[in-house]
């Protein structure tokens, strides 16, 4: 319990697909509770019970404030024995063990050999001034059962999740767009790097904010606001602490020199991350689309824009169930568009809102603006947004 409003941190997939929640306190009250919001991506939920009278609070620790070594207490009805305590160690930090079915999942998870068994998923996990550090989700076992490996989701992760589901019903998270991977001896060697450290950028996608900010394909990016990043998972979950429209200072590794970069964040209702966030979560059209060879004297190029367009003709209307619109007939590799994620084979309906019936139209708009909205139709059928500015 976090708030004496009610509110109640739990597991998602505690309370996922229930009809019906009842919240019993430790002093036998009984409540209804309802779904505040729930984040599959850490695993977390907030749920709210509404007591006629105060209910107890647990006070939350400092996020970070935890060693490994430290003694912790976990509290949890494992096989239906109501309110266990259980102590143990802080076996490590930053674990990740691919609990988490989800594409952006994210895992930073403490790990503590107290037991923690079924039963115990969205107890607390309190250090010895009885403060909250954790949340327990997990545990790793070939029996079931405990085996000395728990995990919890850290209270620093649970309190910025937590803040957003109760004031929005959703995270509101911070996207940099960018694809990462380890580190090991030998990249680091290639890439002149003294140390194994950091997390390697193998793809810095255009148009998002990470290629906004000045990140690149190749570099190594060594810390976040001063915080050093060794693991990928360590990488997620510091950028999952920021919202939509903060600004994060960068260290990055790049050619022998260490670089320091601004980024801003984005949030996943940027029209710049529609496609590629549908990308990432397998939205694929089941059938191949191939754009049509279309001679170079029907297509309007506009190089200063890096895009060229072209009429459609009566079997793209069908194709893609519209009555207007231009087909985006050629993308310049890292022009304005491409740089912006605009990709071969859309069709654009609008611009700046104002609605594109052919090639004229649409270059009458393209010579009076130099930012545009597009509003573009793919071929799945879905309706795509994009930013772009000269």
């Amino acid at each position: 319990i976090i708030s004496d409003q009610g509110y109640i941190v739990t597991n998602n997939h505690v309370i996922d697909g229930a009809d019906k929640i009842q919240v019993m306190l430790g002093d036998k009250r009984e409540f209804e509770a309802r779904v505040i919001g729930a984040d599959p991506t850490t695993d977390l939920a907030v749920i709210k019970i509404n007591p006629q009278s105060p209910i107890p609070v647990i006070a939350l620790g400092k996020p970070g404030d935890i060693a490994v070594g430290e003694w912790v207490l976990a509290v949890g009805n494992p096989f239906r024995l109501t309110s266990t305590v259980t102590a143990g160690i802080v076996s490590a930090l930053g674990r990740q063990v691919d609990v988490i079915n989800q594409q952006l999942g994210i895992e930073s998870f403490i790990q503590t050999d107290a037991a923690i068994n079924p039963g115990n998923s969205g107890g607390a996990v309190v250090n010895l001034r009885g403060e909250l550090v954790g949340i327990a989700t997990a545990i790793a076992t070939e029996t079931g059962s405990y085996e000395g490996y728990g995990f919890a989701v850290p209270v620093a992760l649970m309190e910025r999740v937590v803040r957003d589901l109760i004031l929005f019903g959703e995270v509101r998270r911070g996207y940099l767009g960018v694809s990462i991977g380890s580190m090991n001896a030998r990249r680091a060697a290639n890439l002149g790097l003294d140390s194994v450290r950091g997390v390697y950028l193998s793809e810095v996608y255009p148009g998002l904010a990470g290629y906004q900010g000045g990140l690149r394909e190749g570099d190594v990016l060594l810390s976040i606001g001063g915080r050093p990043m060794s693991e990928p998972n360590e990488l997620q979950s510091a950028i999952a602490l920021f919202s939509p429209g903060d600004e994060i200072s960068i260290e990055v590794w790049r050619r022998s020199e260490v670089l320091s970069i601004e980024v801003t964040l984005k949030g996943n209702d940027d029209p710049a991350y529609t496609t590629w966030l549908a990308e990432l979560n397998g939205v694929r059209d089941p059938q191949l689309f191939v754009v049509p060879p279309i001679p170079d004297d029907m297509i309007a190029d506009f190089e200063d824009w890096g895009v060229g367009v072209a009429n459609l003709d009566e079997r793209l209307r069908r194709r893609f169930n519209i009555q207007h619109g231009v087909l985006v007939a050629f993308i310049e590799r890292q022009g304005l568009f491409d740089r912006a994620g605009v990709e071969r084979g859309l069709v654009i309906t609008s611009v700046n809102d104002k609605p594109i019936f052919n090639v004229n139209s649409i270059r009458e708009l393209f010579t009076t603006n130099d930012e545009v909205l597009i509003r573009a139709i793919n071929p799945n059928g879905d309706i795509v947004f994009f930013e772009v500015s000269k």
